[in-house]
Protein backbone atom coordinates (compact mmCIF):
# COMPACT_ATOMS: atom_id res chain seq x y z
CA UNK A 1 0.00 0.00 0.00
CA UNK A 2 1.60 3.20 -1.13
CA UNK A 3 2.03 6.40 1.32
CA UNK A 4 -0.09 8.88 -0.03
CA UNK A 5 1.59 12.09 0.36
CA UNK A 6 -0.22 15.63 1.18
CA UNK A 7 0.69 18.46 -1.32
CA UNK A 8 2.00 21.30 0.24
CA UNK A 9 -0.51 24.20 0.07
CA UNK A 10 1.12 27.70 -0.36
CA UNK A 11 -0.67 30.52 1.08
CA UNK A 12 -1.64 33.00 -1.81
CA UNK A 13 -0.22 36.52 -1.46
CA UNK A 14 -2.65 39.18 -0.92
CA UNK A 15 -2.85 42.06 -2.38
CA UNK A 16 -3.00 43.45 1.06
CA UNK A 17 0.51 42.21 1.44
CA UNK A 18 1.46 43.47 -1.62
CA UNK A 19 0.65 46.98 -1.36
CA UNK A 20 2.22 46.63 2.30
CA UNK A 21 5.52 45.61 0.76
CA UNK A 22 5.69 48.37 -1.62
CA UNK A 23 4.37 50.93 1.07
CA UNK A 24 7.75 49.51 3.43
CA UNK A 25 9.88 50.05 0.15
CA UNK A 26 8.75 53.22 -0.39
CA UNK A 27 9.38 54.40 3.45
CA UNK A 28 13.11 52.62 3.33
CA UNK A 29 13.71 54.22 -0.04
CA UNK A 30 12.88 57.84 1.01
CA UNK A 31 15.28 56.97 4.26
CA UNK A 32 18.48 55.85 1.79
CA UNK A 33 17.93 59.24 -0.30
CA UNK A 34 17.97 61.21 3.20
CA UNK A 35 21.19 59.15 4.36
CA UNK A 36 20.22 57.88 7.06
CA UNK A 37 19.87 54.33 6.54
CA UNK A 38 21.66 51.49 8.46
CA UNK A 39 24.14 48.98 6.50
CA UNK A 40 21.49 46.41 6.62
CA UNK A 41 18.33 48.90 5.12
CA UNK A 42 20.96 49.79 2.26
CA UNK A 43 21.68 46.47 1.09
CA UNK A 44 17.58 45.59 1.53
CA UNK A 45 17.40 49.00 -0.87
CA UNK A 46 20.01 47.20 -3.39
CA UNK A 47 19.11 43.90 -3.71
CA UNK A 48 15.16 45.18 -4.03
CA UNK A 49 16.79 46.94 -7.13
CA UNK A 50 18.14 43.59 -8.69
CA UNK A 51 14.85 41.70 -8.31
CA UNK A 52 13.35 40.97 -11.65
CA UNK A 53 9.96 40.52 -10.43
CA UNK A 54 9.38 44.09 -8.94
CA UNK A 55 10.60 46.14 -12.34
CA UNK A 56 7.06 47.91 -12.30
CA UNK A 57 6.78 48.47 -9.00
CA UNK A 58 11.16 49.82 -9.25
CA UNK A 59 10.03 52.25 -12.11
CA UNK A 60 7.00 53.74 -10.22
CA UNK A 61 9.00 54.17 -6.96
CA UNK A 62 11.97 55.83 -8.74
CA UNK A 63 9.21 58.27 -10.58
CA UNK A 64 7.41 59.03 -7.14
CA UNK A 65 10.51 60.00 -5.07
CA UNK A 66 12.09 62.15 -7.76
CA UNK A 67 9.29 63.88 -8.27
CA UNK A 68 8.83 64.90 -4.72
CA UNK A 69 9.98 68.55 -3.37
CA UNK A 70 12.80 67.12 -1.14
CA UNK A 71 14.67 69.56 0.60
CA UNK A 72 18.60 70.08 -1.05
CA UNK A 73 21.21 69.32 1.50
CA UNK A 74 24.82 67.88 0.55
CA UNK A 75 23.28 64.31 2.42
CA UNK A 76 21.11 63.93 -0.20
CA UNK A 77 23.32 65.15 -2.72
CA UNK A 78 25.69 62.77 -1.82
CA UNK A 79 22.81 59.84 -1.53
CA UNK A 80 22.03 59.90 -4.69
CA UNK A 81 24.87 60.00 -6.30
CA UNK A 82 25.98 56.65 -4.28
CA UNK A 83 22.52 55.31 -5.57
CA UNK A 84 23.18 55.80 -9.04
CA UNK A 85 26.62 54.09 -8.89
CA UNK A 86 25.23 51.34 -6.93
CA UNK A 87 22.49 50.92 -9.37
CA UNK A 88 25.21 51.35 -12.13
CA UNK A 89 27.41 48.68 -11.09
CA UNK A 90 24.78 45.98 -12.00
CA UNK A 91 25.52 46.73 -15.46
CA UNK A 92 29.35 47.45 -14.45
CA UNK A 93 32.19 45.35 -14.06
CA UNK A 94 31.07 43.29 -10.89
CA UNK A 95 27.79 42.48 -12.69
CA UNK A 96 28.86 41.76 -15.93
CA UNK A 97 28.75 38.10 -15.67
CA UNK A 98 25.54 38.37 -14.05
CA UNK A 99 24.07 40.07 -16.96
CA UNK A 100 25.03 37.62 -19.46
CA UNK A 101 23.44 34.99 -17.70
CA UNK A 102 20.26 36.71 -17.74
CA UNK A 103 17.68 36.53 -20.17
CA UNK A 104 18.45 38.72 -23.13
CA UNK A 105 14.74 40.85 -22.63
CA UNK A 106 15.52 40.83 -18.90
CA UNK A 107 18.83 42.70 -19.43
CA UNK A 108 17.70 45.08 -22.00
CA UNK A 109 14.64 46.12 -19.54
CA UNK A 110 17.59 46.69 -16.92
CA UNK A 111 19.31 49.16 -19.82
CA UNK A 112 15.91 51.05 -19.77
CA UNK A 113 15.27 51.33 -16.16
CA UNK A 114 19.57 52.00 -15.93
CA UNK A 115 18.40 54.79 -18.56
CA UNK A 116 15.30 56.36 -16.62
CA UNK A 117 17.19 56.75 -13.49
CA UNK A 118 19.93 58.41 -15.04
CA UNK A 119 17.25 60.83 -16.50
CA UNK A 120 15.32 61.38 -13.30
CA UNK A 121 18.50 62.19 -11.27
CA UNK A 122 19.58 64.77 -14.10
CA UNK A 123 16.13 66.15 -13.48
CA UNK A 124 16.64 66.25 -9.80
CA UNK A 125 20.16 67.84 -9.94
CA UNK A 126 18.82 70.51 -12.46
CA UNK A 127 15.70 71.44 -10.68
CA UNK A 128 17.49 71.23 -7.75
CA UNK A 129 19.82 74.01 -8.95
CA UNK A 130 23.02 71.70 -8.84
CA UNK A 131 23.60 70.09 -11.34
CA UNK A 132 26.87 71.82 -11.63
CA UNK A 133 28.90 72.08 -8.28
CA UNK A 134 31.57 74.49 -7.44
CA UNK A 135 33.92 74.10 -4.07
CA UNK A 136 36.43 76.40 -2.85
CA UNK A 137 38.98 75.20 -0.67
CA UNK A 138 41.03 77.69 1.32
CA UNK A 139 44.72 76.18 3.39
CA UNK A 140 45.36 77.13 7.10
CA UNK A 141 46.50 81.12 7.07
CA UNK A 142 44.20 81.59 3.86
CA UNK A 143 41.64 83.61 2.83
CA UNK A 144 39.43 83.86 -0.33
CA UNK A 145 37.11 86.07 -1.46
CA UNK A 146 33.95 84.50 -3.90
CA UNK A 147 31.03 85.97 -5.21
CA UNK A 148 28.27 84.21 -6.53
CA UNK A 149 25.87 84.35 -9.65
CA UNK A 150 22.96 86.49 -7.26
CA UNK A 151 25.80 88.99 -6.97
CA UNK A 152 26.52 88.03 -3.09
CA UNK A 153 30.14 88.19 -1.89
CA UNK A 154 31.74 84.94 0.52
CA UNK A 155 34.40 85.76 2.47
CA UNK A 156 35.75 81.95 3.48
CA UNK A 157 38.31 82.23 5.88
CA UNK A 158 41.26 79.41 6.19
CA UNK A 159 40.72 75.92 6.44
CA UNK A 160 36.92 75.93 5.10
CA UNK A 161 34.99 75.26 2.20
CA UNK A 162 32.33 76.44 0.87
CA UNK A 163 30.40 74.43 -1.92
CA UNK A 164 27.31 76.58 -4.11
CA UNK A 165 25.69 76.07 -7.27
CA UNK A 166 26.94 77.75 -10.70
CA UNK A 167 23.25 78.85 -11.29
CA UNK A 168 20.90 78.69 -8.27
CA UNK A 169 17.78 77.28 -9.03
CA UNK A 170 13.99 79.09 -9.40
CA UNK A 171 13.13 79.04 -5.72
CA UNK A 172 15.92 79.04 -3.23
CA UNK A 173 19.61 80.05 -2.95
CA UNK A 174 21.35 77.23 -1.44
CA UNK A 175 25.38 76.57 -0.18
CA UNK A 176 26.66 74.56 1.88
CA UNK A 177 30.25 75.52 4.38
CA UNK A 178 32.56 73.75 6.33
CA UNK A 179 34.32 75.96 8.32
CA UNK A 180 34.51 79.85 8.17
CA UNK A 181 32.89 82.78 6.48
CA UNK A 182 31.42 85.98 6.05
CA UNK A 183 28.53 86.25 4.05
CA UNK A 184 27.35 89.52 2.25
CA UNK A 185 23.89 88.13 1.14
CA UNK A 186 22.08 90.35 -1.88
CA UNK A 187 18.70 91.19 -1.03
CA UNK A 188 15.87 88.77 -2.80
CA UNK A 189 12.98 88.06 -0.97
CA UNK A 190 11.26 85.92 -3.26
CA UNK A 191 14.49 83.70 -3.11
CA UNK A 192 15.24 82.94 0.29
CA UNK A 193 19.17 82.25 0.38
CA UNK A 194 19.79 78.87 2.66
CA UNK A 195 23.44 78.22 4.64
CA UNK A 196 23.98 74.42 5.67
CA UNK A 197 26.77 74.23 8.21
CA UNK A 198 26.96 71.08 10.28
CA UNK A 199 23.88 70.87 12.00
CA UNK A 200 22.42 74.29 11.28
CA UNK A 201 20.44 75.79 8.60
CA UNK A 202 20.61 78.97 8.13
CA UNK A 203 18.01 81.21 5.96
CA UNK A 204 17.92 84.66 5.11
CA UNK A 205 16.80 87.11 2.48
CA UNK A 206 19.61 90.08 2.29
CA UNK A 207 21.89 90.81 5.28
CA UNK A 208 25.38 90.40 6.20
CA UNK A 209 26.88 87.76 9.11
CA UNK A 210 29.36 85.33 10.24
CA UNK A 211 29.12 81.73 10.39
CA UNK A 212 31.95 79.75 12.33
CA UNK A 213 31.14 75.72 11.88
CA UNK A 214 34.60 73.74 11.84
CA UNK A 215 33.97 69.99 12.42
CA UNK A 216 37.25 70.48 15.03
CA UNK A 217 35.03 73.45 17.44
CA UNK A 218 32.65 72.67 20.62
CA UNK A 219 30.59 74.82 18.96
CA UNK A 220 28.78 76.00 15.75
CA UNK A 221 27.44 80.05 15.58
CA UNK A 222 26.17 82.24 13.47
CA UNK A 223 26.43 86.01 14.30
CA UNK A 224 24.44 89.11 12.82
CA UNK A 225 26.23 92.27 11.54
CA UNK A 226 23.01 93.81 9.47
CA UNK A 227 19.61 92.38 9.04
CA UNK A 228 17.64 89.39 10.22
CA UNK A 229 18.26 85.77 10.19
CA UNK A 230 16.42 82.64 10.60
CA UNK A 231 18.77 79.66 12.31
CA UNK A 232 17.25 76.23 12.99
CA UNK A 233 18.35 72.83 13.50
CA UNK A 234 16.42 70.20 12.38
CA UNK A 235 17.72 67.65 15.57
CA UNK A 236 16.90 69.98 18.51
CA UNK A 237 13.50 71.40 16.15
CA UNK A 238 14.60 74.97 17.63
CA UNK A 239 14.60 78.02 15.83
CA UNK A 240 15.89 81.43 16.24
CA UNK A 241 15.21 84.69 14.45
CA UNK A 242 18.40 86.90 14.95
CA UNK A 243 19.28 90.71 14.41
CA UNK A 244 22.59 92.60 14.43
CA UNK A 245 24.30 92.27 17.64
CA UNK A 246 23.01 88.93 18.46
CA UNK A 247 24.44 85.49 18.01
CA UNK A 248 22.96 81.74 17.98
CA UNK A 249 25.66 79.13 19.37
CA UNK A 250 24.88 75.22 19.27
CA UNK A 251 26.73 73.34 21.66
CA UNK A 252 27.60 70.22 20.04
CA UNK A 253 28.08 68.38 22.73
CA UNK A 254 24.85 69.23 25.24
CA UNK A 255 23.19 68.93 21.61
CA UNK A 256 21.27 72.65 22.55
CA UNK A 257 21.20 76.17 20.48
CA UNK A 258 21.13 79.52 22.24
CA UNK A 259 20.55 82.89 21.68
CA UNK A 260 23.44 85.11 22.69
CA UNK A 261 22.49 89.16 23.27
CA UNK A 262 24.40 92.03 22.47
CA UNK A 263 27.43 90.36 21.26
CA UNK A 264 30.28 92.02 18.89
CA UNK A 265 29.64 90.51 15.94
CA UNK A 266 31.57 92.90 13.31
CA UNK A 267 34.69 91.93 15.95
CA UNK A 268 33.73 88.36 15.25
CA UNK A 269 33.81 88.94 11.46
CA UNK A 270 37.15 91.89 11.56
CA UNK A 271 39.09 88.53 10.26
CA UNK A 272 38.19 88.97 6.75
CA UNK A 273 39.66 93.11 7.00
CA UNK A 274 42.89 91.52 8.34
CA UNK A 275 41.99 91.82 11.86
CA UNK A 276 41.71 90.05 15.30
CA UNK A 277 39.22 91.62 17.48
CA UNK A 278 38.36 89.56 20.40
CA UNK A 279 35.78 90.73 23.03
CA UNK A 280 34.04 88.55 26.10
CA UNK A 281 36.26 85.21 24.75
CA UNK A 282 38.08 82.73 26.09
CA UNK A 283 41.79 81.93 25.71
CA UNK A 284 40.69 78.31 24.05
CA UNK A 285 38.24 79.91 21.29
CA UNK A 286 40.92 82.40 20.45
CA UNK A 287 44.36 79.91 20.10
CA UNK A 288 42.10 77.95 17.91
CA UNK A 289 41.67 80.85 15.61
CA UNK A 290 45.22 81.86 15.68
CA UNK A 291 46.30 78.18 14.93
CA UNK A 292 44.03 78.28 11.54
CA UNK A 293 44.92 82.16 10.77
CA UNK A 294 48.86 81.34 11.09
CA UNK A 295 48.94 77.71 10.31
CA UNK A 296 50.55 76.81 13.63
CA UNK A 297 50.74 74.21 16.34
CA UNK A 298 49.61 75.94 20.21
CA UNK A 299 49.18 73.93 22.86
CA UNK A 300 49.20 75.37 26.40
CA UNK A 301 49.03 74.77 30.58
CA UNK A 302 45.31 73.05 30.94
CA UNK A 303 44.79 75.92 33.12
CA UNK A 304 44.81 78.76 31.01
CA UNK A 305 41.98 76.92 28.58
CA UNK A 306 38.97 78.79 29.85
CA UNK A 307 41.04 82.48 30.98
CA UNK A 308 38.74 84.88 29.88
CA UNK A 309 40.07 87.46 26.87
CA UNK A 310 37.80 90.44 27.60
CA UNK A 311 39.30 93.33 25.12
CA UNK A 312 42.09 92.20 23.14
CA UNK A 313 42.44 93.69 19.58
CA UNK A 314 45.18 92.87 17.16
CA UNK A 315 46.43 92.73 12.87
CA UNK A 316 46.63 90.20 11.12
CA UNK A 317 50.31 91.71 10.27
CA UNK A 318 51.91 91.11 13.49
CA UNK A 319 53.66 88.10 14.12
CA UNK A 320 52.27 85.25 15.86
CA UNK A 321 54.89 85.11 18.79
CA UNK A 322 54.38 89.13 19.45
CA UNK A 323 50.37 88.42 20.14
CA UNK A 324 50.87 85.28 21.76
CA UNK A 325 53.22 87.20 24.39
CA UNK A 326 50.49 90.22 24.37
CA UNK A 327 48.03 87.68 25.20
CA UNK A 328 49.83 85.86 28.19
CA UNK A 329 50.76 89.19 29.84
CA UNK A 330 47.89 89.66 32.02
CA UNK A 331 48.59 86.41 33.53
CA UNK A 332 52.24 86.48 33.88
CA UNK A 333 53.08 83.88 31.52
CA UNK A 334 55.81 82.52 29.17
CA UNK A 335 55.74 81.26 25.37
CA UNK A 336 58.27 78.53 24.00
CA UNK A 337 58.67 77.54 20.92
CA UNK A 338 59.22 74.11 20.72
CA UNK A 339 60.26 73.73 17.20
CA UNK A 340 59.40 75.74 13.82
CA UNK A 341 55.78 76.03 13.87
CA UNK A 342 54.92 74.90 17.55
CA UNK A 343 54.29 77.31 20.63
CA UNK A 344 53.71 75.82 24.23
CA UNK A 345 52.16 78.40 26.61
CA UNK A 346 52.42 77.89 30.64
CA UNK A 347 51.46 80.37 33.11
CA UNK A 348 52.85 80.27 36.92
CA UNK A 349 49.17 81.98 37.68
CA UNK A 350 46.14 79.85 37.83
CA UNK A 351 43.71 81.41 35.93
CA UNK A 352 40.40 81.57 36.97
CA UNK A 353 37.50 81.11 35.03
CA UNK A 354 35.08 84.12 34.84
CA UNK A 355 31.57 85.73 34.17
CA UNK A 356 32.69 87.64 30.51
CA UNK A 357 31.17 90.72 30.52
CA UNK A 358 28.90 92.57 27.56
Amino acid sequence: MGIKSNPIVQKPITRKVVETNKETMRALFAKYLAGKCSPQEERQVLDYFTRAEDENNIRALIRAEFEKEVPINKVNMDTVAELHRNFAGVLGERGTRRVWLLRPQLAATWLILLMSLGVLLFLYWTRSGLAEVSEINTRPGERKRIELTDGSVVWLNAASTLRYPDKFNADTREVTLEGEAFFEITTDPEHPFIIHSGELQTTVLGTSFNIRAYEEDKTLSVAVVTGKVKVATAETQTELQLVPDQQAVFDKNERRLNKQEQVFATGLASWKDGLFQFRNTTFSEVTAILQRSYNVQISYAPHLENCPIIHADFTRNEPIDKILKTLLSSVNGKVDQTREGHYYLTSAVACQPQTLVP
